[in-house]
């Protein structure tokens, strides 16, 4: 935080009264200020402390002194100056401290506020957007592999357009694993997920309680090993396996001299995670489905798959932790869901595995493990198809779209991925597995940004659940860079994949707006808690929030009463200042004070017969006081005239010590 915005405390606290009711003084601004006064500085702070974690506070520790009071310079029977040195006596003698967040507006990047009113509609998706989601969502459906080329036991080869490999149930990831000589070179068809120079997954693989069959189109295969003879080895068993010549062209598998021969099975030792699969199909179950409704969902999954979904992804943040000894192991197993319960932390494979079935369990009829090919290390998430949108759960929240999880997480491109997809029925759970494509492309709401409705009801919800009420004014506050708390909003890093912050507002579907709402308010509810508990039930408050590439602002501010109705207006060169209070109001108990753009004071304005010392004042024409009203009438030349000199000027409204409205000052 830098000088010029902390000073700004100092000044207010002098001038105007600050928003809370003791004032830190530090560096070398708030000497000059206080010189300028006619105060001087005894004694420096006790400590300074800057912390940044979700939320950016200076926490100010000091003890102060006054060595002069304040000179009388006009005399009035009623002086504003006496009411100033009043204050300063109050304030600068006691020992203060507290935590004050300040805005840092001079320092950050400039942002868009929000200006669209409402969602922008879905587009109409593409033929091509259409074909990409449906490639992602439903996968190849089965070839018709006709008769067997070669029948032992309950295993069956087809060949064809096809290799397909039948068994009577999954044998297990190394069993399952069909080894191939290939030119000298040893190759392997995997059941799952990994892509290499050395390893090829299946064009489709299906798979259910009763039976599991893999099919390896020749087009993946010639490009795979190349034209010509081959042969492969297909395990039965640890110790079993039928061996084949296998002949491959472009657009044909041909199979021949199979026979059964005895093996020594152990499977390749793969970097990776090869057992993605095996953790789906041995553990999904309606005993571990059961647990996680307990755990996760509380007994009672939501109503919803977006509530279940976002809950699931809750969950997982706050109770699971990355693993990253696992992670530098390399390490090929991966954890069940009720293993990673167990443990409490794991990778990304872990995770992926058990928010799909956290998922499952809530009800949803299917959900998705989704293989990332990603160098060095291999990735894995979870997914859920809602409104006809892949949206990704990676670890954190939130639920991300297809596409913009591969234009902001992935780097703007295309990547080639496994997908799992797990459907539970009444037997089982049921596989599909195939490979596809993550892309940009496939974004369904391209807005990206959180509207203002989302908004909107995150302060009614912050209004319902602490009784401070909604008060829009206050915004003019927030957007002229004076006193308010705010929080930085990115998606938490992601291990292997997020290698800078993403804003969180980018990752915004209207799939999810009521979790959104929740969470803004939450964060919304965090704030004024802990920094304006003085305006909870009784107070007023405004948040908002904005958006950029850069970061995703979550910004509010409170007065600790009910914020009174202001209304400018300008007639002829006036400018007429009404202010409506809920309660009695003085003639010195609203006070309008002028800073520059680095938070010093350029100017203040004064009823007729006050004057602000060490600064120039600047006399209204009417200030006229009615019980619970003010109205102030100010000469506009003169006003422009004053403040020539000062730069980018803001006119702050003070009540009570707070600040209930600001002003840009324009020609």
């Amino acid at each position: 935080m830098g000088k010029a915005a902390l000073a700004v405390l100092v000044i207010v606290a002098f001038i105007a009264g600050l928003l809370v009711s003791e004032a830190p003084i530090i560096g070398k601004e708030a000497k000059r200020v206080l010189s300028g006064l006619g105060l001087l500085e005894t004694t420096r702070p006790e400590t300074i402390t800057v912390t940044r974690e979700n939320t950016v506070a200076v926490t100010l520790t000091a003890t102060k002194t006054v060595t002069k009071t304040v000179e009388k310079t006009v005399t009035a029977t009623r002086s504003l100056v006496t009411t100033i040195k009043e204050t300063i006596t109050k304030t600068v003698t006691s020992t203060t401290t507290r935590t004050i967040t300040v805005t840092k507006t001079t320092t950050q990047p400039v942002t868009m506020p929000l200006t669209q009113t409402s969602p922008a509609p879905r587009t109409m998706l593409s033929q091509g957007v259409r074909k990409g989601l449906e490639r992602l969502i439903e996968g190849p459906s089965p070839p018709v592999p006709g008769s067997p080329a070669y029948t032992y036991g309950g295993l069956r080869l087809y060949a064809g357009k096809y290799l397909a490999v039948r068994r009577p149930r999954y044998p297990g990831y190394y069993v399952a694993t069909i080894y191939v000589e290939s030119h000298g070179a040893t190759r392997y068809l995997v059941p799952c997920c990994l892509n290499t120079s050395e390893m090829l997954p299946p064009s489709l693989l299906l798979a259910n309680s009763t039976s599991f069959t893999e099919y390896y189109s020749a087009r993946s295969l010639y490009s795979f090993l190349g034209p010509g003879p081959h042969t492969i080895d297909v395990p039965i068993d640890s110790g079993h396996a039928v061996e084949c010549k296998l002949w491959i062209t472009n657009s044909n598998v041909a199979l021949s001299g199979c026979k059964p021969v005895m093996v020594h099975v152990s499977g390749p030792r793969l970097n990776g995670y090869p057992s993605l699969l095996d953790a789906v199909l041995e553990s999904y179950n309606e005993t571990v489905f059961e647990k996680l409704r307990n755990i996760v969902y509380g007994g009672k999954p939501p109503s919803d798959l977006a509530e279940a979904a976002w809950t699931a992804l809750s969950w997982v943040s706050k109770h699971i932790s990355y693993d990253y000894a696992k992670e530098r192991e390399r390490s090929p197993a991966v954890y069940s869901p009720l293993q990673l319960l167990e443990k409490g932390k794991g990778v990304c494979g872990d995770y992926a595995v058990f928010l799909a079935a956290a998922l499952l369990a809530a009800g949803a009829k299917t959900a998705y493990v989704i293989a990332i090919s990603l160098k060095p290390i291999p990735h894995a998430v979870a997914a859920i198809s809602l409104n006809h949108t892949m949206f990704i759960l990676d670890q954190h929240l939130p639920p991300i779209e297809a596409g913009d999880y591969a234009e902001y997480l992935l780097g703007n491109r295309t990547i080639h991925v496994y997908v799992i997809k797990a459907t539970w029925t009444s037997s089982g759970v049921a596989v599909k597995a195939y490979p596809a494509k993550l892309s940009p492309g496939l974004d369904t709401y391209p807005w990206d940004r959180i509207p203002v409705e989302t908004v909107e009801e995150a302060i009614s919800l912050i209004s319902r659940d602490t009784g401070a009420k909604p008060a829009k004014e206050l915004e003019t506050v927030i957007e002229t860079g004076n006193v308010y708390t705010y929080v930085d909003r990115y998606l938490e890093p992601l291990a292997g994949i997020t290698g800078h912050p993403v804003p969180i507002g980018l990752l915004y579907s209207p799939v999810f707006d009521k979790e959104w709402a929740k969470t803004i308010a939450a964060t919304g509810e965090q704030i004024l808690r802990q920094y304006y508990p003085q305006a909870l039930g009784q107070g007023s408050f405004w948040l908002t929030l904005n958006q950029t590439m850069e970061e995703t602002r979550i910004e509010l501010y409170a007065v600790p009463f009910p914020e009174p109705r202001i209304t400018i207006t300008r007639e002829g060169d006036n400018l007429i200042i009404t202010i409506e209070a809920w309660q009695r109001v003085t003639e010195t108990s609203i006070q309008l004070i002028i800073y520059n753009s680095d938070k010093t004071v350029c100017a203040a304005i004064a009823p007729q017969g006050y004057t602000y010392p060490g600064t120039t004042t600047i006399t209204a024409t009417k200030w006229t006081t009615r019980q619970n009203t003010v109205t102030i009438t100010l000469d506009k030349t003169r006003l422009l005239e004053a403040t020539s000199q000062c730069t980018s000027p803001v006119l702050d409204i003070w009540m009570n010590k707070a600040i209930i409205y600001s002003l840009r000052i324009k020609p």
